[in-house]
């Protein structure tokens, strides 16, 4: 996979940067016949998968990527190497200053991470008790708590829905309070958001309402993308 990539403006400006990257993954083959069956349990075939070779990238403050590609193009795998989930086979790894993987500790405090096919969400519980419970878990000051859940209630449009119960909801308000969850931590009193973006800014403001407002327009599909997406002043993509 190979992604096109805009070189930062400073080093201190760079928030996500991966050199050289390569991951490969090894799958186990097993036969349909079943004379093979005792073979393939001592000594299966192994298939390699290689899922990312040499990517370099880098992201910087404040911005807003697009990273799209086919099935199989390794964005998930790029995603679960940035949140300390995986580590690289080659290459390095850094994300706000830090290595996701030997500082995971420190670093997963400040990321939140969104897959489609996993919900943090409980499904007979409704979408308060699901942040609630969050605040408890990642220790959340409850000033700060109330404050991020007040505001992604309003940026991500929650309000109508935050106290449905999960599986009555359709996959797009789903989706919002998956997103909403991830922010919830926010960023602490007195401190910048290393990477991050103050959703408080009136700038983050007006950008979550400009693609609210896009996303209302734009027909959804279930096909993988594989057209370049275009790049806005405010964002950019990568394609894979």
């Amino acid at each position: 996979m190979e992604a096109q990539v805009h070189s930062a403006t400073a080093a201190s400006d760079i928030v996500v940067e991966l050199r050289g990257v390569c991951k490969t993954f090894r799958q186990k083959q097993r036969s349909e016949r079943l004379r093979d069956t005792v073979r393939s349990m001592f000594r299966p075939p192994i298939r390699e998968v290689r899922a990312l070779q040499q990517i370099d990238l880098q992201i910087r403050r404040g911005e807003i990527v697009a990273y799209a590609g086919p099935n199989g193009a390794g964005k998930s795998t790029t995603v679960k190497l940035l949140s300390g989930m995986l580590a690289p086979d080659m290459g390095t790894v850094r994300s706000l200053g830090m290595d996701p993987v030997r500082e995971r500790v420190r670093y997963v405090g400040k990321i939140g991470v969104v897959f489609g096919q996993r919900t943090e969400l409980w499904m007979d519980h409704p979408i308060a008790a699901s942040f609630e419970w969050k605040r408890v878990v990642w220790d959340i000051p409850r000033p700060r708590y109330e404050r991020m859940r007040d505001l992604v209630k309003e940026l991500l449009g929650m309000g109508e829905f935050f106290n449905s119960l999960t599986r009555e909801l359709s996959l797009g308000q789903k989706m919002r309070a998956e997103l909403g969850l991830a922010l919830l931590h926010g960023r602490r009193p007195g401190q910048g958001a290393p990477g991050g973006c103050d959703l408080s800014s009136p700038a983050w403001r007006a950008e979550a309402q400009r693609y609210q407002r896009r996303v209302s327009r734009v027909p959804l599909t279930a096909q993988p993308w594989t057209s370049p997406l275009r790049r806005s002043t405010s964002s950019r993509s990568l394609t894979t």
